[in-house]
């Protein structure tokens, strides 16, 4: 059993983290041409770079999730998923220094565009796979692992439903915009 003051909050985290790469990757999975979509919006590389990409995010996201949830691997999950959201954050920091909010984030929930708030989101969860990728979530006990992927599951709960509300409040917001567009429009 490990110093649970670390060990236990790190495992949690990368329990909680296996389960968002694999949503990640198992939505980009299932409508690849889509994602490929997104990652052209991005506009942050060629063509061929971009297809490649495509078609190798979502395995390293589903590979993550599995090395995460394995507890042994979880050093090398934590690695690999702390890159990718590293990478992700880059991409959206470069768009919006661009002024490109407008696109699709990719992350594999509700569409909703990027913002600094996505790029934060991400940073703070590479910080907290730190503990993970130092090797500081070593494999459990039984009732630690329940406790652990109990705690997991719940978070991932919470992070859906934070995700669906700021789709919706982008939704309302452009809905509201085109509906006063259109009502300002019609009286000119």
């Amino acid at each position: 059993m490990g110093d649970g003051l670390i060990h236990l909050p790190a495992a949690a985290v990368a329990a909680f983290v296996a389960l968002l790469m694999f949503r990640a990757g198992v939505h980009k999975l299932v409508d690849l041409q889509r994602f490929g979509g997104v990652m052209a919006d991005y506009a942050i590389g060629p063509a061929p770079l971009v297809r490649l990409l495509r078609e190798l995010i979502p395995a390293l996201e589903i590979v993550a999730a599995a090395f995460l949830a394995s507890g042994v691997m979880a050093p090398d999950g934590a690695r690999i998923a702390a890159v990718l959201l590293g990478l992700y954050a880059g991409a959206m920091t470069i768009n919006l220094l661009r002024s490109r909010s407008e696109i699709d984030c990719g992350c594999g929930g509700p569409g909703q565009p990027i913002s600094w708030a996505l790029v934060v989101r991400n940073l703070v969860l590479v910080v907290a796979l730190i503990p993970a990728a130092a090797g500081l979530a070593a494999p459990v006990s039984i009732p630690e692992a329940l406790a652990v992927w109990a705690v997991a599951v719940a978070a991932m709960g919470v992070w859906v439903a934070a995700d669906q509300l700021s789709a919706n409040a982008t939704r309302m917001r452009r809905d509201r915009e085109t509906l006063l567009a259109g009502a300002f429009g019609a009286a000119s």
